[in-house]
Formats: structure tokens, sequence, C-alpha cells
């Protein structure tokens, strides 16, 4: 782990973009890491206007880990700040269509207008280590508890990772190259199933 101040840096993170950059890098690459971005704001303003604090941020092979200091006052809240994400991404790509429809159309706008609504919705899966499945464990939780949530929400993360894992292939078949979903399926099979329990929470 490259650590610079708050922010650290997985080296397998790096190995992975390396990776990327070497087989094709394109102005593709700078657009889906603004998308990124843009995502991670999404959550961290929630976050602070609850009045909460950001203590790092890990950035890992398929996304950043933010650590929050303390929980925000309520359920409600928590679940927002993990919709914040997602709701980040989806104002995105609709201020770039608006920008598109009323300026001038770009492809390279088209692509950001795709890629951050489509990175929107595979947050929303409800899986273990996604927003989509940060929300769904708090819903839950505040509905039946811890104990019994955990069970339910257990079952509907195996559930929802393998909906996931089937649309990754479905991609890799139509476009014959994107393997990107399916790496990210793999990630995170290992992260709910295999990994120290410390890791398994990428949100908190």
């Amino acid at each position: 782990m490259i650590k610079f101040g708050r922010v650290r840096v997985s080296a397998i993170c790096l190995v992975v973009a390396a990776l990327f950059a070497a087989i094709n890098f394109s102005p593709h690459l700078p657009i889906l890491l603004a998308c990124i971005a843009v995502h991670e704001a999404g959550h961290i303003l929630p976050v602070i206007c609850g009045g909460g604090r950001i203590n790092a941020l890990h950035v890992m092979p398929f996304g950043v880990s933010i650590s929050a200091g303390g929980r925000l006052t309520s359920y409600g809240q928590d679940m927002f700040a993990a919709f914040g994400g997602p709701l980040a991404n989806i104002a995105a790509s609709l201020v770039l269509l608006a920008v598109m429809r009323l300026i001038t159309f770009n492809k390279y706008l088209l692509f950001a207008a795709v890629a951050s609504a489509a990175y929107a919705a595979v947050n929303l899966f409800p899986v273990r280590g996604l927003d989509g499945g940060r929300m769904l464990e708090l819903f839950l939780q505040s509905k039946l508890g811890e104990p019994r949530a955990s069970i339910v929400f257990g079952i509907a993360s195996a559930a929802a990772l393998a909906l996931l894992g089937l649309c990754s292939l479905l991609v890799l078949m139509a476009t014959g190259y994107n393997f990107s979903l399916a790496l990210m399926c793999g990630y995170l099979f290992y992260i709910i199933y295999f990994a120290p329990s410390s890791k398994r929470d990428l949100r908190r």
C-alpha cells in the first residue's frame, strides 16, 4: 500500500492501471478516471454535510474505498451517502447529454455520458462492496436488526453478484473484448468470500 497523506493506493491498482494503459491507452482512460472522481465526490459531500469526517481514501483496482469517521445520525443519512456516488454520476450524465443537445455533439462527451451512467448502474447492484449493497444492508438493518439482516443480505448479495456476473458475460460476448466487468465481478467475489473481514466492507 502506497500512502499520499490520506490517500492510500493499492500496489495491485497501480499494476492493473499500468496494464490497461499499456494494452490500449486512449483518451477514454482519463474520461473513466473522471467518472470515478465524480462518483467519489458524490459520496464525500453527504458525509461532510452530515457531520462526518473522511479518514482515508483507499484507491483499489476497481474503485475507491472511503473510510469515514463515526456514523451519521440515521440509517437514512447513511443510505443517502451511499447513494450519493451513483446520483453524482447520473447527474453528470444528464448534464453532458444536455450540453450535447444544446451546444454540439462530441463523441468523447457521449462516451463520458454513457460511461458515467453505466458506472452508476453497476454500483446500484445490491452486492456487498457496491453502493447498492450498502444501501440494501442499511435498509435491512433498520427493519430487521443486524443478525437477521446479515442473513438476508448475504443471500441477496450472492444472487445479485450472480446476475452481475451474467451481465459481464453478455458484455464480453457482445463486444468481443470488454472484460472489465468480468474482472470486477471476480474481484468482488474475492472481497466477499476470501478477503480478510477488515477488507470486506468497502464503504464504511
